[in-house]
């Protein structure tokens, strides 16, 4: 149950996108496909242009946020992951369909100028549709842009959605020919496009919690912590979730920045730490109080309360504490759970809230034990350092939050090791 509950989302999502090639192959008999040379290449051109337009009008979906999104991938790194990876292979299956249309004309005797009528709607909206998206996926993954212009540039992927569909009707193939073909694309393709105006131009209405910022400490050089009282509504949490920050202050970046609360649910003061990963976050320090903040959330499954296992070892990397601080700070002394913390660092230095988490663990001493990691004297977290630590891997749920060059391997050993991948509860450092 586990297994399908942390892959039904991955299923749902492929499902759909290969439902319209099924469609297709249905109405027009899989004989018919590979009957020449010329109209095999032309099945592969139609085939990948359906499931890639498909996964392309369901990309919006994956990135508005939502409640059913989350809860049906078990949390939004998931959701992300799977959005970063479909849409590369969006751009290849799109890119796939007037290549192979050329090839296919000119296995049938046709020369580059004469494959294609090259004044006519269709070839001119197709070509327009094909060097537009490739310009702006160009232009995001390759430019060295800030994240607010990368963010403004690629909302422009969704008007293209409506251009796409006219061209596959201007085609005048199985997309107006095949009526059960036409009703799932024409869905499909205007539930995108309002899942797509919903995040990008409807964002106002979004529902979000109003705080001002009442405190700001610079914790370190590149490390700076926002305290945040509500102005009218709290924002109601667990620990170990996150929330999307906008921060409308002179000086720093408004675009909303996912960042793992570090407090305890059980006050009205909320409170972020934040470090400098790039040109946006670090415009954060520069946050006056007073500021007002929208809050949207709260996001994400990462608790140790999500888990039944009440052994746990909690593994954290750099500021990849953040979601343990607000976990850590709400145990108590009948809090009936036994972790062990692993704070790793690169050195000693970086564990900046190493003395406060000291502090917890004298509190609740029979609830939580402290390991501190540092690189610089005895290595990386590993599987065998956790199994001298702990003994059988097996009987323990891991949480584990930090950048991705620690969580791949160390999930990796743990997996070696005899622990269920459902067993292994990950936070990724990349999105947060």
């Amino acid at each position: 149950m586990l297994f399908l509950k942390k892959y039904r989302g991955y299923v749902v999502f492929y499902l759909l996108a290969l439902l319209p090639l099924i469609f297709w192959i249905t109405n027009v008999g899989p004989a018919s496909l590979t009957e020449t040379p010329s109209s095999a290449l032309r099945a592969i051109a139609k085939g990948s242009v359906l499931i890639g337009f498909t996964m392309y009008v369901m990309l919006p979906m994956l990135s508005m946020r939502h409640r059913f999104i989350e809860k049906l991938f078990d949390g939004l790194d998931r959701v992300y992951r799977l959005h970063r990876f479909s849409g590369k292979l969006v751009f290849y299956l799109l890119w796939i369909h007037p290549v192979f249309l050329a090839y296919s004309a000119m296995a049938n005797g046709k020369t580059i100028g004469t494959i294609w009528d090259w004044s006519s709607l269709l070839v001119i909206s197709g070509l327009f549709s094909i060097a537009f998206f490739s310009g702006i996926i160009g232009i995001t993954i390759y430019a060295h842009i800030r994240h607010q212009s990368w963010i403004f540039i690629h909302r422009f992927l969704g008007w293209l959605i409506p251009l796409f569909f006219i061209h596959g009707m201007l085609a005048g193939a199985q997309m107006s020919k095949n009526k059960p073909l036409f009703v799932y694309m024409l869905t499909v393709s205007v539930v995108g496009f309002m899942a797509f105006l919903y995040r990008s131009v409807f964002f106002r209405w979004i529902k979000k919690f109003t705080y001002e910022v009442a405190e700001v400490h610079k914790i370190s050089t590149s490390v700076v912590e926002l305290v945040l009282k509500p102005k009218h509504f709290q924002l109601p949490y667990i620990a170990g979730q996150y929330a999307y920050v906008s921060i409308f202050s002179e000086g720093v970046d408004p675009e909303p920045h996912p960042f793992s609360f570090t407090t305890a649910p059980n006050g009205p003061y909320i409170r972020f730490v934040i470090k400098e990963l790039g040109d946006d976050t670090a415009t954060i320090k520069h946050t006056a109080v007073g500021s007002i903040v929208k809050l949207e959330g709260p996001y994400g499954t990462f608790s140790y309360k999500k888990s039944k296992n009440r052994h746990q070892a909690w593994i954290a990397g750099g500021v990849g504490v953040t979601p343990f601080l607000s976990m850590a700070r709400s145990l108590s002394k009948k809090s009936p759970y036994k972790i062990n913390f692993f704070y790793a660092a690169d050195k000693l230095a970086d564990t900046v809230f190493l003395n406060e988490l000291i502090d917890i663990r004298k509190l609740v001493p029979d609830v939580m034990d402290l390991t501190v990691v540092s690189r610089e004297t005895s290595g990386f977290v590993t599987a065998e350092l956790l199994t001298k630590e702990l003994g059988d891997l097996q009987k323990y749920d891991f949480f584990v939050c930090g950048p991705p060059p620690m969580l791949k391997p160390l999930k990796e050993q743990l997996v070696a090791s005899g622990v269920k991948p459902e067993a292994i509860h990950t936070e990724e450092f990349s999105m947060l």
